[in-house]
């Protein structure tokens, strides 16, 4: 994926246009630098929605990416027991989280 992109050991991935928009934050550069929670969640955020966009984008019915006008942000939908699902299940338990939690 070249130098655009961090890949992490699971598959999972954030660019770099991504990590640039959070240093663009009020106190994005510090965050990054002191390690705080609130950029690891960002991080882990991103993974999870290159996941999924990824995962529509190779096969367009097993998901879908909506502007949610509710929400103001972009959302998904897919079938609970699909493919989308149980790769999330698989990558979080990889990072130790309950899959049956909601995941932000």
């Amino acid at each position: 994926m070249g130098s655009n992109y961090f890949m992490s050991p699971d598959g999972t991935y954030v660019t770099l246009s991504q990590v640039r928009f959070y240093v663009n934050r009020p106190d994005g550069k510090s965050n990054i630098k002191n390690g705080a929670a609130d950029f690891h969640q960002y991080l882990q955020l991103c993974r999870v929605y290159n996941t999924i966009s990824d995962m529509i984008d190779n096969d367009p019915d097993c998901g879908y990416m909506y502007w949610d006008g509710d929400k103001g942000c972009p959302s998904f939908a897919f079938p609970d027991k699909g493919s989308v699902c149980s790769t999330l299940a698989e990558i979080t338990r990889k990072w130790g989280w309950d899959p049956d939690e909601e995941l932000f």
